[in-house]
């Protein structure tokens, strides 16, 4: 049995499809300093430190359909939502994408069926718009220091810590949403 052919390259090439093999492929891509700069301007982060992606590409019989599946690293700094400190962490995520020469969307999105094809463009796929596309999923949207304790505002419920209601960020807030209920 033949080794698997490697391909190593540039964080965000397109791949030819012509120029796969049959059988699989392994791919390594590393996000260069530009790169990982435009990707965290572009997702709103601090910074993105490391962003890798091990893939495999593998053409199913239709002749039209690609195959990618791996894995995603990064590492990155982000800003806490409480405290407007800097907050680190890594992501090590699956992914795995189908892509296909004839995808047609009409705009209209199914929730109930399975993920949509990727479209080939010109007969190429772009990665490093992929990999970039899902580590936008992976990221905490909302990332907290640890430590840092939730507030729960409604009415019916004290804060989930210890701390006296009057202290909280947001307590003078729930006393003005109190007041404006009062005088209706």
């Amino acid at each position: 049995m033949n080794p698997e052919p490697a391909i190593e390259s540039k964080f965000s090439p397109l791949i030819e499809i012509e120029s796969l093999l049959d059988g699989e492929t392994r791919i390594s891509f590393e996000a260069d300093v530009g790169e990982r700069t435009k990707v965290a301007a572009r997702l709103g982060l601090v910074s993105l430190d490391h962003l890798h992606g091990d893939l495999r590409i593998r053409p199913e019989t239709d002749g039209d359909t690609v195959c990618i599946w791996g894995e995603l690293c990064a590492k990155l700094t982000q800003t806490c939502v409480v405290t407007l400190e800097p907050l680190s962490s890594e992501i090590k995520a699956p992914v795995e994408w189908r892509f296909t020469k004839d995808v047609a969307y009409n705009g209209d999105i199914d929730l109930e069926s399975e993920d949509p094809l990727e479209p080939i463009i010109d007969g190429t796929i772009d990665i490093g718009e992929a990999l970039t596309q899902q580590l936008a999923l992976e990221i905490d949207p909302f990332p907290r220091k640890p430590g840092i304790p939730y507030v729960n505002l409604t009415r019916s419920s004290k804060p989930v810590d210890s701390a006296p209601e009057s202290q909280h960020s947001f307590a003078a807030l729930g006393r003005l949403r109190d007041k404006t209920d009062e005088n209706g």
